[in-house]
Order: structure tokens, then C-alpha cells, then sequence
């Protein structure tokens, strides 16, 4: 009996911990009415998305599997319900996270600081042309050197003269016909003052009544004698120039000025001027001048200042960093922080905080007219008024917050702004390139490998395609307009960081984009694609790619998958309606002094092959010899004689950085003049290790003979053209 009732005590135990477990489980029980279970509470999921690409959707947070952006919780970037498509209501919640600040709109004094680059150059009108009067033979050269600085009244040159020797005697017989015949006497005295011979000279030879066989020619101002353009012995016409001087006490500042910083530049502003040799000296100049133009190719006007220089110490062609305190003829202009604002292709957004309440701040998307960069603020032309406040901080959160609500937003705009994304920078317009070369087809396939190192992240494979694309382009013979502007950028830009080659992509693009679209698709291509990514650079960047699928080389592996194709450009059948004509320019009969220059410029560049300071030292002199003894030098010529008299290259290695620099105006003079007949053919090598960039020389044989290495590296490098009579 007792055995029974320990099991009917174990039962009702079971039965009871099994009710009240039921009971705090939270289960409903099958009593548990319906209404009850409707009132439970249930758990909300948070949903994870991409402001970016808002059809990522993911209960966990983590990274967008297209861009690698941080997922945000949906909740934090959702809008309120409303039909205004151009509002975006934003939670006190959201605003928090997303750290959103607003500024109102104001007038402000539009001052700034401007950073210009340039060089020092010579005053033009300080510079005088010392020339023959008359007739004769260098007896004696005083100003022997280019460089040598003269005082007013030092002597220049001794001429022998037959003619004012015979003008001497005519005065001497007036003096005996002097007071019959006054005129007689002032006619041969006026014909000498004429020649330049001074009053000191003919009161001389009017009291001594002695010839004088030699007459001294004197500076008339002080200087440094610029250029000499005659040697001891030579012959001279009247009006031949003899010396140029220039006076350098007072130097002329050019500047660079981008077209963007010229409203900002005014005749009389001063200038602070730095140069490196003396770093820790501010020099003052004025502007006196800004060119009425802006160069076609470089985009730049030249601004022009003047600078005292009364010691000399500065000189000319030296490179100068200035910067110029600016403000604009407006004396206030209303305007927007430049954080504000959001740039979709050419146009400029902003959101505008429209109402505040308890739940958040309403913000609305609006387009705006800019006018000019005033610092860290843009003057504000069209679309917002003073007092409205706008984001300058949170911006793109605002951004993705309307996007993911299906607003309007900077990749979501209206229907009439649809051609935001069809311009990203302003490409010059360059005239229709001409027959491909078979360069061009080389430089497109160093381009394509320079745009894959990037998206792959490989600094090094980068940097030798640069060098692959500078070559191709070095080896075109005619380049059109638009390969000159691509070498001048890839040449100033050494590009060797990721940062720096990625700046230097977003550059280049437009114009190799350009090209192809003038030029043509290779066929060896099956189509070639335009894409554009709106988050390179500040606007945009467009680049080419041989691949349909998108692989972003402005991010690499960060976002890989942003972009979008804009245009497929396919090859087509060159047209054979158009007929281009060219227009070759026919050189002159080339001076007798050229091929001695030649003969010079070999031995120059054989004394370096041999490793000898001496025989270049005399090769030099010979070389410019020979230019200084042209009549009517071209353009080339000039531009030679300057940098050989500006740089004395007396070491080895000063003497090959000389080579490298003049090398390609010798075979552009070359490849204008023609070689000459007692040359089979001449010889453009190339070494790629030369220099920063490689370097180029001119040989007279086929074999390889490296004079920027010698006995080091003496094969280095390759023939990359034959020049022949």
C-alpha cells in the first residue's frame, strides 16, 4: 500500500514541473486563447544593405561583396514615407550615426591664396644688340666669353675698317678746307659720329692728324654679354651683330596660370617669390602682365612680374615657387563650403535642410550653379539663397539614404538631368589624327597592361608599362597632336606611387579615349569599352578597357566591380572619301656650319663613350663654334646655342645629363635638315636606363656604343631608326 502511494506522489510531481515548465516556456497552450498569442511580442531582424548598391540585402553585418563598403542597417538610411521625390527625411537615430552637420549659406569676402610655378628670365628690354656701323675685319675680341659681365663705356671689339680708314682721311683734308668750307668739314665729322665713332675719338684724330687703323667699338651699357655672335678674324657686314648684353639687375618672374585662377589675377598685385638656392629668403615682386591668351596645348597663361635683383645673385632660368594674395573685383559672394557639395559628372548637388522636427530633419536634393574656387568655399551663382542651410558634413550618407528610398540622388538623377555622367573632365579638342601608326596599336597595348596593373594593385608592373607607353609613343614618326599631349603628361609625371599612377590614369584617359574614337578600334580588338566609375577623382573618371565585365583599376581590389560601361566602340572600315592632305615644310639649303656641328656633336658624344672629361670639354667648344658661325641660325640652332652656353658641363656626368638634354633637338634638326651626303646613313639609339625616362642620341654607326654609361654599360640599348640621305 505504501509501495502505491510513492508512485501516485511521483506522478503528481511530474505532471505538476511539467505544467508550470509549460507555463514560463512562453509556448501557448492549447487553452491559450487566440488573442492572447496575438498580443506576444515578436523579435524584428535587422536587414543589412549596401549605399552603394542597394539590391545587397543581408541579416548580417559585414562588407558589399561588389564595392567592399561597410553594410548600414536599412533602418538607419530608410526614408520617410512621401511623395517628393527630391526630399529625404533623416531620423535623429540616422543623423547621429551618420554624424550629419549643416551650414547656413553666407556672403563672404572671396580671398585666396594662390600657388604659382614658374622661372626667371631676362628683361627683353634690357637686352641691346651691339652691331657693326661699318664694314671690316675682328681685330680684337675683348668680349671673348658668353657670360663676361662689361661696365657702360668698356671696349667690345677692335675693328680694322679700309673704308673708315678712307672716311678718316676725307676728314683730314675737310680740316684744311675748315674755315673756306665749313660745311665740308661738319659733312665728314657727321659721317664718323655716324659710324660711331665717338667725339673723343675725332678730337683725337683732329689734334693728332694720325690714322687710326684699328677702331674700338664700346658697350653702351653694363651687363653680361647674353651671346657673342662673332669670333677673332671674322669678317663683318654693316649691320652685322657683333654681342648681344643683358642687364640683370631687374629680372623678369613667368608664371604658370590655370585658366580657373585667372579671374584671380590682377596687373600691379605683389607676388612673394621663393627660389631653392636660397630657401630661406622671400623675394617681392609685382605683375606687370598677363598674356591676353592661354596656351592651346598646355592650358596655361603666362603671368609676367618684375623683380628687382641688385646684387646679381639671382639669374636667369632659375625655377621659382610664388604665391599671390587674391581676392576678387566683387568685394563679397555668396557661398557654399566645398564639403557641400556632391559632383555628378559637370554638375554640382547639395541637400538643403528644409524642416526640423522631433522625429528628424527633412533635406532636400538640389542642383546648384558654381562660379569661381574660392579656397575652401565656391562662389554660388544659381540655386541657393542666403541663410539656407545645406550639409556640409554627411553628405553622402544623406546621398545613400535617398537612393536606398528610391529618391533622387546623385546616381539616381531626374529625367532632365540624365546627362550627368556624359562629360567628366574637359578634354582639348584636337585635330583628326591622320593614318594610324603602327605605334599606336603598341601604346594602346601598354595602356591596357598600365590600367590592369592598377586594378591588380601592382605598383611595379604599372611602372613598366608607363615606360612601354612612353616608348611607343617616342617611336612614332609625325605623332598626331593628341600623342604629343599624351607624352608631355606621361613625361612630367614619373607616376611611381599607386596614388600617383591612379592621378596620372585619370589624367590620361580622356585623350587616349579621344584618340580612339578619332583614330579607330585596331582589329585586332573585337570591341573596346568606355567605362566610368563615379566615385574616381572628384567628378568621375572615365577609362578604356578591352573587357566588357567591369574591373574598377581606380580602386583594384577595394571595389573592384564599380562602374559602368558608357560606350562600346567597335573597328570599322577606314573611310576612303576623306582625303587628308599634309603639309610638309621644305627645310632651307642647310649652312656649311651644320655638318661641322655634326662632326662636333659625334665627337661629343664618342668622348663620352670613352669615358673622356677632356675630348668632350673640346668637342663642346666645337659645337658651339659652329653654331655661332651661322648666318640666319633656324630655331633649333638658337635654342642648342643656348643650352651649351648656359650649361659648362666640365664633369663626366654634368657632360651626359648635357647629351641627354640635347640629343633630341640635334635629331629633330636631323630629321627636318636632312643628313648629310658624306654619311651612308646616321643612326637614333635609344637607352632605356638613361636619365629618368630613357634617352635618345644620335650615332654615325649601326653598332651600339652607349655614351651615357661608357665602358660601364657600353651595349646598353637599341637602334630605333635609320636616317638616310
Amino acid at each position: 500500500m505504501r509501495r502505491i502511494k510513492y508512485y501516485l506522489i511521483g506522478i503528481a510531481l511530474f505532471v505538476g514541473g511539467w505544467f508550470i515548465g509549460r507555463l514560463f516556456s512562453g509556448e501557448p497552450s492549447a487553452e491559450t486563447p487566440k488573442e492572447v498569442q496575438e498580443q506576444k511580442p515578436t523579435k524584428k531582424k535587422t536587414i543589412y544593405t549596401c549605399s552603394m548598391h542597394p539590391q545587397i540585402r543581408s541579416d548580417k553585418p559585414g562588407k558589399c561583396p561588389i564595392c567592399g563598403m561597410p553594410l548600414e542597417p536599412l533602418e538607419s538610411v530608410q526614408a520617410a514615407a512621401s511623395e517628393n521625390l527630391y526630399e529625404i527625411h533623416m531620423s535623429k537615430e540616422a543623423i547621429a550615426l551618420a554624424d550629419i552637420e549643416t551650414e547656413p549659406v553666407k556672403y563672404l569676402q572671396a580671398v585666396r591664396t594662390l600657388s604659382l610655378q614658374g622661372r626667371l628670365a631676362v628683361d627683353e628690354r634690357r637686352i641691346a644688340t651691339i652691331t657693326a656701323r661699318f664694314p671690316g675685319r675682328i681685330e680684337r675680341l675683348y668680349a671673348n666669353f658668353t657670360g663676361k659681365w662689361v661696365r657702360k663705356g668698356a671696349p667690345l671689339v677692335d675693328i680694322y675698317s679700309p673704308e673708315l680708314i678712307v672716311a678718316q682721311k676725307e676728314f683730314l683734308e675737310s680740316l684744311k678746307l675748315k674755315e673756306r668750307y665749313p660745311e665740308v668739314y661738319q659733312a665728314a665729322k657727321e659721317k664718323l659720329l655716324l659710324w660711331g665713332i665717338t667725339e673723343k675719338q675725332i678730337e683725337k684724330l683732329e689734334k693728332e692728324k694720325k690714322l687710326i687703323y684699328n677702331f674700338t667699338i664700346y658697350s653702351p651699357l653694363s651687363g653680361v654679354i647674353f651671346q657673342r655672335k662673332v669670333a677673332l678674324g671674322d669678317y663683318v657686314k654693316e649691320g652685322t651683330p657683333i654681342v648681344e648684353i643683358a642687364e640683370i639687375s631687374r629680372l623678369w618672374v613667368l608664371l604658370d596660370a590655370y585658366e580657373q585662377d585667372l579671374p584671380w589675377i590682377q596687373i600691379g598685385m605683389p607676388v612673394k617669390v621663393y627660389v631653392d638656392a636660397f630657401p630661406h629668403k622671400v623675394y617681392t615682386a609685382r605683375i606687370t602682365y598677363i598674356d591676353p591668351y592661354v596656351d592651346e596645348v598646355r592650358r596655361i597663361a603666362r603671368v609676367r612680374a618684375e623683380l628687382n635683383n641688385p646684387r646679381w645673385e639671382l639669374k636667369p632660368e632659375m625655377f621659382v615657387k610664388a604665391t599671390i594674395e587674391t581676392r576678387l573685383k566683387k568685394q563679397r559672394i555668396l557661398a557654399v563650403p566645398k564639403s557641400a557639395v556632391l559632383w555628378a559628372g559637370r554638375h554640382a548637388i547639395v541637400y538643403v535642410k528644409k524642416h526640423a522636427d522631433e522625429s528628424g530633419i527633412t533635406f532636400e536634393y538640389r542642383l546648384v550653379k558654381l562660379g569661381v574656387d574660392a579656397g575652401n568655399y565656391y562662389e554660388v551663382v544659381e540655386g541657393l539663397q542666403e541663410g539656407e542651410e545645406v550639409a556640409v558634413h554627411g553628405t553622402f550618407s544623406i546621398d545613400a539614404a535617398a537612393q536606398l528610398a528610391g529618391k533622387y540622388a546623385m546616381l539616381n538623377p531626374p529625367p532632365n538631368q540624365q546627362q550627368f555622367y556624359q562629360v567628366s573632365y574637359e578634354v582639348p579638342q584636337l585635330p583628326p589624327s591622320t593614318k594610324p601608326s603602327p605605334h599606336y596599336e603598341h601604346f594602346l597595348k601598354a595602356y591596357f597592361a598600365f590600367k590592369d596593373a592598377l586594378v591588380e594593385d601592382n605598383a611595379q608592373k604599372a611602372q613598366q608599362a608607363l615606360k612601354s607607353m612612353k616608348e611607343a609613343l617616342r617611336a612614332m614618326n609625325n605623332p598626331p597632336a593628341v600623342a604629343k599631349e599624351l607624352l608631355k603628361h606621361l613625361s612630367m609625371h614619373p607616376a611611381k606611387t599607386l596614388e600617383e599612377q591612379r592621378k596620372l590614369l585619370l589624367m590620361i584617359s580622356p585623350m587616349v579615349i579621344q584618340w580612339v574614337e578619332q583614330q579607330g578600334v585596331p582589329s585586332s580588338y573585337k570591341a573596346l569599352y568606355k567605362d566610368f566609375c563615379p566615385m574616381a577623382g572628384d567628378k568621375g573618371g572615365f577609362w578604356l578597357s578591352q573587357f566588357e565585365a567591369i574591373k574598377n583599376p581606380y580602386f583594384g581590389a577595394a571595389m573592384l566591380k564599380c562602374g559602368s560601361v558608357k560606350k562600346v566602340l567597335k573597328p570599322s572600315q577606314p573611310s576612303t572619301s576623306r582625303k587628308v592632305h599634309h603639309k610638309t615644310s621644305t627645310s632651307t639649303k642647310p649652312s656649311p656650319h651644320y655638318e661641322h656641328f655634326l662632326k662636333a656633336y659625334f665627337a661629343f658624344k664618342d668622348a663620352l663613350v670613352e669615358d673622356n672629361t677632356q675630348k668632350a670639354q673640346q668637342a663642346l667648344k666645337s659645337m658651339k663654334e659652329a653654331l655661332r658661325a651661322m648666318n640666319n641660325p633656324p630655331a633649333v640652332a638658337k635654342e642648342l646655342l643656348k643650352h651649351l652656353s648656359m650649361h659648362p658641363a666640365k664633369t663626366l656626368e654634368e657632360q651626359r645629363k648635357l647629351l641627354l638634354m640635347i640629343s633630341p633637338m640635334v635629331i629633330q634638326w636631323v630629321e627636318q635638315q636632312g643628313v648629310p651626303s658624306s654619311y651612308k646613313a646616321l643612326y637614333k639609339d635609344f637607352c632605356p636606363m638613361a636619365g629618368d625616362n630613357g634617352g635618345f642620341w644620335l650615332s654615325q654607326f649601326e653598332a651600339i656604343k652607349n655614351p651615357y654609361f661608357g665602358a660601364a654599360m657600353l651595349k646598353c640599348g637599341s637602334v630605333k631608326k635609320v636616317l638616310k640621305p
